[in-house]
């Protein structure tokens, strides 16, 4: 006979690990919260600069690869998720950025036509964003100074971000202090989620303080196969665990499946949910017909630029040989950070 919860939730990422542990710590109901990926307590992953070490090939990222693509010449694109609880708060380079307001605006101006999606406009966004935030320096209706995720300015500016700051306001741009109040335009110094040198992932801001609390189970290396429907309703999933062995939970109340932009649709086509056609070239059985699933996909590619500079600035070989075990030990020892490893970042956008 499988296991019986109230809720499950599939992905232990940013949105996973909010929706199981406001479940679990707000009434009396029993969540499973399921993640493919490993623990996220790790000395390099809790560090400010520490996923740098980690990222390529580290069992604590998956990548994901494209076909190929025509705009960019027929190459393959890899796109990274993390394989952690926290998902990509966990791996993240921590800054603390939300989107521009006019994306949720636009999101539901897009779905006007259905009254189940009311609530993603800015306006209707924001009370959540300052709902969950711990912010070490602002406190107005862009921000909130009581919530669990710790948000922090640099410990440590480096000279060389100044100055690129400096040199953007003299071309024209304005200085932006805040670029989470609705207006990115301009430049200035991002704001990260950390504070005193440790990482605030979502992971440690909401699951961690229910590490004791009995209506939350979290599962690791649990890999969802699909998700159980009867009757045109989810009733329980399927999972695979550490050993490969496939376990099925069932649900009373719902299924929350937030596995990332990637995973969840696959998971939706895996449970029958999706394009008909695309589901009997693969053999699964179509529940319901949803042309638009896994289809739309849009993502914004980066384009590193590295330049050389006539000093030691920066990361300059601070991250390798002996410095890199002198950092580290320091940093660890007495919780701070050297200032030759301290994040630092400045940003422009138009």
């Amino acid at each position: 006979m499988s296991e019986k919860f109230d809720h499950i939730v599939i992905g232990g990422g940013a949105a996973g690990c909010v929706a199981a542990a406001r479940l679990a710590s707000e009434g009396r109901a029993r969540v499973l919260l399921l993640e493919a990926g490993h623990s996220n307590r790790h000395p390099l992953l809790d560090m400010p600069p520490g996923i740098f070490k980690m990222i390529n090939g580290s069992k604590f990222m998956h990548y994901h690869h494209t076909t190929p693509q025509a705009h960019l010449d027929g190459r393959i694109h890899d796109i990274p998720q993390g394989h952690v609880l926290g998902g990509g708060t966990s791996v993240n380079a921590q800054v603390y950025m939300r989107g521009r307001a006019a994306d949720y605006d636009e999101w539901q101006e897009t779905l006007r036509g259905n009254n189940d999606a009311i609530g993603w406009s800015w306006k209707d966004v924001l009370p959540h964003f300052t709902r969950m935030e711990n912010n070490n320096r602002l406190n107005n209706e862009f921000h909130g100074h009581a919530g669990p995720l710790l948000v922090s300015d640099p410990g440590h500016i480096n000279e060389v971000s100044r100055w690129f700051v400096q040199a953007v306001q003299g071309l024209g741009e304005p200085f932006n202090p805040d670029f989470n109040d609705g207006t990115q335009r301009g430049v200035g110094f991002y704001q990260f989620m950390n504070r005193n040198g440790k990482r605030s992932s979502a992971a440690y801001a909401y699951v961690t303080p229910q590490a004791n609390n009995p209506n939350l189970s979290v599962r690791l290396h649990s890999e969802v196969q699909r998700i159980v429907v009867e009757n045109g309703r989810a009733i329980g999933v399927i999972y695979k665990d550490r050993a490969g062995q496939e376990n099925r939970v069932t649900v009373e109340g719902e299924v929350i499946l937030s596995a990332g932009a990637l995973i969840t649709p696959k998971l939706l086509m895996l449970s029958g949910l999706g394009p008909a056609t695309h589901l009997a070239e693969h053999g699964v059985q179509c529940l319901v017909d949803l042309p638009g699933v896994g289809q739309n996909l849009i993502d914004h590619p980066e384009v590193p630029m590295t330049a050389y500079a006539n000093g030691p600035y920066g990361y300059y070989k601070q991250g390798v040989g002996w410095r890199m075990l002198r950092n580290g030990l320091q940093f660890k020892a007495l919780r701070q950070r050297s200032h030759h490893l301290c994040r630092h970042r400045s940003r422009r956008i138009r």
